[in-house]
């Protein structure tokens, strides 16, 4: 029988769930009973256990609440998107332990690199999960000895996307158990945000996406894991190092085999000596690996330029406590691009100070021009701009509203010479540029007026063509026909509206001429007269509705008459009632005709005196 060393064996038991908002709506733990995210029935069941255990001793001494401040290489783990602030090449190496010969060890590589106007990160992590060699035991008797390990191998990229930072991970990860060996691949995903002022700061990771793990006959998932966390930092602006002041964090944990993980962390940093800093840590987990009370940790590091060494002591863990140490080193120059931004950016926040605004606008337009998202000199620009809008200086508003001008921005012109001209009424070439920006200004609200016009008109006939290929399809030529009119008024040149009124006119020609072979004489009529009003200098039409006329004209005395001699011998027949009726129909034949109406009033008179109205 093979012995499996305990800490790859995820069993655990429910617990009443200890869960914390804090910096997003409330810094509260409570008791929050077995309420679950993503909660299986096989609870702690995924692995490896080496995807689960966390690098890096400073996210240790916060109780792994780093989700939203992982800025060195320890966020190849928690947060690719921290990739993104690490300024230079950077090694860091880690290595833990714990009772019963768990050793843990990491080592990551950054590598920052510059490509078209901004920063990107390549960087990859080796960890390493292993207890000390053992003898395999079977009926009393040993077999062999196993040295059980699990270990990833990850390679990441991060870069700037908009106002965040993005970062993704491939990984290859192994399973030694004895002679056996495993392996899959898993991916995570990560981004960070931070306010303009950089004290706030937000992450969030899936980590461990990817196929089960193969063991023997079975196949293990992987713990697919959501963080979410914040930070908030009092004193000295920004969350990375080596700023000082209190950083605090907090962050929910939710695996998909288990019950969600409130963490909340605390450091107080000290900077001394411009480029050393000391800081302390603790943090607090509502529960830890393989146990269901809460877990504290402590922790603390030293940064010395750019080396950086942190430790950790994890308190109550599931073998007792585990002392975790790591030394990290940056080393290399930043990317030229890189430095020359960042000299920019600190040139034109000096000139901004001095109250040279056109200066520090000089230094923010090279930066933008090379790098348009770059958040810093954003602000900075929309700092400038509060600025400009405060100074009454004559020379700097003519030299801005000259800018503004250059630049197309006229309503920005027109603003800046108008306060000019408002402070400086003499001031030369003033009233002749705010003229010149107004005229433009102007000019170009026309434009876009004629340009939404014309893109509405665009549309209009869009619609139209469309609805009259649509009725001329399903042969309702008169809809068509009137769709295709309506083209032709608002854009006359039209050959394809020209081609749909010619065909329409003639199918509806065609289509008066079969009623009238039919006899419908009113209908082909109606048709014909339709076709006149379309276009009333068409003679070949206008004959056929003369002659349908003439023949309706003819048609309808012959009738009115039949109806009248039929209503003469009712009368006569003393039928008046009958008499009435078809004087009547014959009246609304040939309403001109007197001998019918003449008719009618005697008949009328009889059925009256008769007392038959």
């Amino acid at each position: 029988m093979k012995v499996i060393p305990r800490f790859f064996q995820r069993q655990r038991k429910p617990f009443p769930l200890s869960m914390g908002f804090v910096l997003v709506v409330t810094v509260a733990f409570g008791s929050v009973g077995h309420a679950t995210f993503f909660s299986k029935k096989d609870r702690g069941h995924h692995g490896p256990t080496v995807l689960q255990t966390g690098v890096g001793v400073r996210a240790a001494g916060f109780a792994e609440s780093y989700v939203a401040v992982a800025d060195d290489a320890s966020a190849l783990y928690w947060n690719p998107a921290g990739l993104d602030r690490v300024s230079t090449q950077e090694v860091l190496f880690m290595q833990g332990e714990s009772f019963g010969g768990k050793t843990q060890d990491f080592l990551g590589y950054l590598l920052p690199f510059w490509a078209r106007g901004e920063r990107r990160t390549l960087g990859v992590g080796y960890s390493r999960l292993s207890v000390d060699s053992f003898d395999l035991m079977e009926e009393g008797q040993t077999v062999g000895r196993a040295e059980p390990s699990e270990s990833t191998l990850g390679f990441s990229y991060a870069q700037v996307v908009g106002a965040v930072s993005a970062g993704a991970t491939v990984k290859a990860v192994e399973q030694k158990l004895d002679d056996e060996t495993a392996h899959t691949w898993a991916a995570d995903m990560g981004v960070q945000g931070r306010s303009i002022n950089e004290r706030w700061a937000w992450g969030a990771s899936a980590l461990n996406m990817g196929p089960a793990l193969p063991v023997d006959d079975t196949h293990v998932p992987l713990p697919l894991t959501l963080r979410l966390g914040a930070a908030y930092r009092f004193g000295d602006a920004g969350t990375k190092a080596p700023a000082g002041g209190v950083l605090l964090t907090g962050q929910i944990d939710l695996p998909d085999d288990d019950l969600a993980v409130g963490r909340v962390g605390v450091e107080y940093a000290k900077s001394f000596l411009s480029a050393w800093r000391v800081a302390v840590r603790s943090g607090w987990a509502s529960r830890g690996v393989g146990t269901d009370s809460g877990q504290w940790s402590l922790g603390g590091g030293v940064d010395a330029g750019r080396f950086r060494i942190n430790f950790a002591q994890v308190l109550k863990g599931p073998l007792g406590n585990e002392t975790r140490a790591d030394v990290a080193m940056g080393f290399g120059r930043e990317p030229v691009a890189q430095i020359q931004r960042r000299q920019r950016l600190e040139r034109g926040q000096n000139a901004l100070s001095q109250g040279n605004l056109l200066e520090a606008q000089a230094e923010v337009d090279q930066i933008l021009a090379t790098s348009p998202r770059h958040r810093p000199a954003l602000n900075l620009t929309r700092d400038i701009r509060a600025a400009y809008s405060d100074s009454i200086d004559p020379p700097t508003l003519f030299a801005q509203g000259r800018a503004a001008f250059d630049k197309g921005n006229d309503d920005g012109a027109v603003a800046f010479f108008r306060k000019l001209v408002v402070v400086s009424p003499q001031y030369p070439e003033g009233k002749m540029w705010l003229d010149k920006a107004e005229k433009r200004a102007d000019q170009k609200k026309i434009a876009q007026v004629e340009m939404s016009v014309k893109k509405a008109r665009e549309k209009e006939l869009a619609k139209l063509v469309n609805t009259a290929k649509e009725a001329q399809h399903r042969k309702e030529w008169a809809t068509a026909l009137a769709r295709w009119r309506k083209v032709l008024i608002l854009d006359g040149s039209r050959t394809d509206a020209k081609a749909g009124v010619a065909a329409c006119r003639d199918s509806l020609y065609q289509q008066g001429e079969e009623l009238q072979k039919k006899g419908d004489g009113e209908g082909a009529l109606a048709i014909f007269r339709s076709l006149t009003v379309d276009d009333p200098g068409d003679k070949r039409v206008a004959r056929r509705v003369a002659d349908l006329q003439q023949d309706l004209a003819r048609s309808r005395a012959a009738e009115g008459k039949k109806k009248y001699d039929e209503g003469v011998d009712a009368y006569t027949a003393g039928d008046f009632k009958r008499a009435q009726i078809l004087f009547r129909q014959a009246l609304e034949l040939q309403p001109q005709d007197t001998a019918v109406r003449q008719a009618l009033e005697r008949t009328e008179s009889e059925l009256k005196r008769n007392g038959k109205p």
